[in-house]
């Protein structure tokens, strides 16, 4: 959903104090303080309910702070005080597709090109919804419309190598992925030139941090292959719990807390994490797929060692929750730990949970998030599991990238396109992983079934002891 400016769907707010909220309102949004945006927006509102901008951006906050059902009827308000408006008409869509009412949404976007056939926005926002009904190629038309329409039109380009990549046609995905734009403040921050794929002889090159934690843990296994290609020396970002994990990475040089003063001569170039794949010209048959790429620090290890105890069973390690703060959050993660219940039937096996908040739910099931300091003991507890069972966050990719077993429980609705479509394994984290599907759309329980009936399973078909 786009915020809205005054004047786009009628007359700006009048007097100093709503002009002043709302601006102040709009200012929130962009720094990413939905509650004060909110306050501002309600504010504004009381003061001048006749503005349709100051519902249609009430409802921007009120859908980052979780609030789906008044945000739903503050965009229904700014309907009817700007009737067709184009932009809330897809800001209505894309908030009835985030909450699973897809034929809301789809019918909602058709009425948004009924007034704007031309609107790139608007095709681009309709291949969203075939796409998450499963529909790829009425999805890839779409968004082809759209970029016949404005070849230049972002968020178009990125749905369409959001498609191609789950298809693996990776050659036009990569290319299409770089108009993404999560790697923009390292072009404006970093003050050097963005590598191409030119020659790397003899020069340093800093690959930046971009997207998620899990995205980084995806990534970082393309930077020793900067140090292959020539580099003289290879440097990475790191957000704030990977850097001790990192340094492991063979040919990386230096790792840099993010936010680490930049010294001039340092670097010659940087790389977005998420760019590697195409300057590389990644296929499926070329895939850096060599595992384990990150090892487990010995400091670590060796606490983890001390602090669990073998107690004669099998230890499995659970993670239900992903960030909530993710746009797709509320679909990859379990809406309760409840649903695992039926995994705990198993006597032999030693559950344990991996959040690091510590937050957990389910009796019998041990709490070792509260002594999580970082990504490195998460690997080193990773270490003596015999297996991870996770939704789709950042620990599966760890566990993949230490080539640990793990079962990744996949949601149906738009799944990253790292899994492909219908495979139950990973070419990412091949012989390590396998992937549970929902049958259909927030079919939870029928997954947990499937995953708890192959957990009897993998008890009674796998070698004694630990997996090594």
């Amino acid at each position: 959903m786009n915020p809205l400016p005054p004047g786009q769907a009628g007359k700006a707010p009048v007097g100093d104090d709503p002009e002043a909220l709302f601006a102040h309102g709009l200012d929130c949004l962009q720094a990413g303080d939905s509650s004060a945006a909110r306050e501002a927006f309600a504010a504004a509102r009381t003061m001048a309910p006749e503005v349709p901008e100051i519902h249609a951006n009430l409802a921007l906050a009120q859908e980052d702070c979780g609030q789906y059902e008044a945000a739903l009827d503050s965009c229904r308000v700014a309907l009817t005080l700007a009737p067709g408006n184009t932009q809330i008409l897809l800001n209505l869509s894309a908030l009835l597709c985030r909450c699973q009412r897809l034929a809301e949404a789809e019918a909602v976007c058709l009425q948004a090109l009924e007034s704007a056939p031309d609107h790139p926005g608007a095709w681009s926002s309709l291949g969203v919804l075939h796409a998450s009904q499963q529909r790829e190629v009425r999805a890839e038309a779409c968004y082809r419309q759209a970029l016949e329409i404005d070849p230049a039109h972002r968020n178009a380009q990125f749905n369409l190598a959001y498609l191609l990549l789950r298809q693996a046609r990776y050659e036009e995905g990569w290319q299409c992925l770089e108009a993404r734009t999560s790697q923009s403040w390292m072009q404006r921050e970093l003050a050097l030139p963005c590598w191409q794929g030119e020659s790397l002889a003899g020069r340093g090159i800093l690959v930046g941090c971009e997207a998620g934690y899990g995205d980084m843990l995806h990534f970082c296994r393309y930077a020793p292959m900067l140090k292959a290609a020539g580099a003289s020396r290879v440097g990475i970002l790191a957000y704030p719990g990977l850097e001790r994990l990192f340094a492991t990475l063979p040919g990386v040089d230096r790792v840099l807390p993010l936010g680490t003063p930049l010294q001039p001569g340092d670097w010659d170039c940087w790389i977005a994490p998420l760019s590697l794949p195409q300057r590389f010209a990644s296929q499926a048959d070329t895939l850096p797929a060599s595992l384990p790429y990150l090892q487990v620090p010995a400091a670590a290890r060796e606490r983890w060692q001390a602090r669990l105890t073998d107690r004669g069973k099998l230890r499995v390690g659970l993670v239900w929750q992903g960030n909530p703060a993710f746009a797709n959050d509320r679909q990859r993660s379990l809406p309760t730990p409840a649903l695992l219940a039926p995994l705990l039937a198993y006597p032999d096996i030693e559950f344990l949970a991996l959040h690091k908040d510590g937050a957990s739910a389910l009796p019998g099931v041990h709490e070792l998030g509260s002594d999580i300091d970082d990504f490195a003991d998460t690997a080193a507890i990773l270490q003596q599991l015999d297996l991870l069972i996770s939704v789709d966050t950042a620990v599966i990719h760890l566990a993949g990238a230490l080539a640990r077993p793990c079962w990744l429980l996949l949601a149906d609705h738009l799944p990253d396109w790292r899994w492909l479509k219908r495979r139950n394994d990973s070419p990412w984290y091949p012989g390590v992983m396998r992937i549970f599907r929902q049958p259909r759309t927030g079919d939870w329980p029928a997954l947990i079934a499937q995953v708890a009936a192959e957990l009897g399973h993998w008890i009674d078909t796998r070698p004694a002891g630990r997996t090594p």
